[in-house]
Formats: C-alpha cells, sequence, structure tokens
C-alpha cells in the first residue's frame, strides 16, 4: 500500500509534538483526541486529494481517445474539478503553516472535524461528477494501450489511497467529530478489496488482452462503476457529530 507522506505537514505535527508542554499534552489526552492520529486522517485526506487529482488528470490526457461525445466541454468540466481539488490543497498548506500551538488547537477543536468532513465531501462530490460524466457512451476503439495503462494505474492509487483513508479513520472516534457507520464501514472495506482484485487482475494482463481490453466496452464501464464506488465510500464514511 502506498503512503505517501505531505512533507510539510509531518514536519508541523512532528514539531508540535515535541513542542508541546505537559500541561498541553494532557489536554489534548483529556479529549480524547492524539494530535498524530489526527494528523494521519489529514495525510491521508490529502492524498486522496492527490490521486482524484491525478486521475482526473490521466483522463484530460487521454483526451479523445476516452471516445466520450461533446469532449471540449467534458475536458472544461474536468478542469474545473481539478482546480477546485488544488484549492484544498491551499487550505491544508495553511494549516500546515500554522504555529505550533495553533496546529493542536486546530486538531482538538471542532473547526477540525468540519475541516476534514467538508474536504472527504468535496471529493466525493467531485468523484460523483466524474462518475456522471464518464456515464456516457464511450468508443475507445482508438485508444492506445499505454493511454488506457495510465488511466486505469491512477485508479489503483485513488483505490489504494480511499483504503488507507479508511484505515485511517478507523482509529479514531467520536471525541474527533464525527461518528462511523459499523456495518457501513465493513461493507465499504469489503468493496475496496474487491476493486483491489479487480485492478490487480488487469495490471497482470497480457499485452495482447490487454489491448482488446482498453478497446471494450468493459473498459468504460469498470472505469465508471469503480469511480461511483469510490464516490459513494467516500460520500457515507462518516457523520459529522452535531
Amino acid at each position: 500500500m502506498k503512503l505517501k507522506q505531505t512533507a510539510s505537514l509531518t514536519a508541523a505535527v512532528l514539531t508540535a509534538s515535541l513542542a508541546m508542554s505537559a500541561p498541553a499534552m494532557a489536554q489534548t489526552q483529556n479529549t480524547g483526541v492524539s494530535v498524530l492520529t489526527g494528523h494521519n486522517v489529514v495525510d491521508a485526506v490529502d492524498d486522496v486529494r492527490e490521486t482524484t487529482a491525478d486521475f482526473l488528470g490521466a483522463l484530460m490526457d487521454a483526451e479523445e481517445g476516452l471516445g466520450l461525445g461533446d469532449w471540449e466541454q467534458k475536458e472544461a468540466k474536468l478542469d474545473m474539478m481539478e482546480e477546485r481539488l488544488e484549492e484544498m490543497e491551499t487550505v491544508l498548506d495553511e494549516k500546515a503553516d500554522a504555529s505550533d500551538d495553533d496546529w493542536i488547537e486546530w486538531m482538538g477543536g471542532p473547526d477540525y472535524s468540519v475541516t476534514v468532513n467538508q474536504q472527504v465531501q468535496t471529493i466525493a462530490q467531485t468523484l460523483e461528477q466524474t462518475a456522471a460524466l464518464l456515464g456516457d457512451r464511450w468508443n475507445t476503439t482508438g485508444m492506445q494501450m499505454t493511454v488506457g495503462n495510465n488511466v486505469v494505474e491512477q485508479l489503483q492509487d485513488l483505490q489504494e489511497t480511499v483504503e488507507d483513508l479508511l484505515a485511517a479513520v478507523d482509529d479514531t472516534g467520536p471525541a474527533y467529530g464525527w461518528t462511523v457507520d459499523a456495518t457501513r464501514f465493513t461493507d465499504a472495506e469489503a468493496r475496496l478489496a474487491q476493486m483491489e482484485e479487480r485492478l490487480e487482475r488487469k495490471a497482470e494482463m497480457t499485452d495482447a488482452t490487454w489491448g482488446a481490453y482498453v478497446t471494450s466496452a468493459d473498459f468504460s464501464t469498470s472505469v465508471q462503476g469503480d469511480v461511483a464506488t469510490l464516490a459513494d465510500i467516500l460520500k457515507n464514511l462518516m457523520k459529522q457529530n452535531s
């Protein structure tokens, strides 16, 4: 599993942890919130944001090879969604550049859970819109194998980071400002495991089999379905505490 650590965020949290006085550490423990656990969630969200942007980039790199109608309009929508994800990165960078005290206060305060949940929902909405955009009939008969491979590789990276996010959220609890439905969470883990298995099987195809796959209707159906699944998992991952 790939864990793409964000250097600036990691440095900020490690500095904050080392700089905390005994009273500050006790206060954090009393609220039931771990700064490092909270940071892991933020870092995982940022990884999902990054791989979502990379996936959108792969779609735009494929261009007309996707065989989607009204490509220019769809490309403009993808570009707007990518810009929205870049704006999210700015928010995370601002948090990483804050002082140690501000960082610790943010991780233990209500703004933390609101920000995390908003970011997760923004990514979910982006993937929902992407799935809808990909819902049109594709015609990939002229797609190059390497172009199709890039789309699937980026989708696989996205699946892995969503799985990592679930693992990070699993280490938290209601004190972090959200609740998780245990049954829905277990179902999400199972769906991600099944997706991972399918994508790994695709990666083991021979050139001939892969070439036939990316130019078939199954390619578009599989990609669109996986994107919709990831959107649904993120949309229902957590519920903001009232």
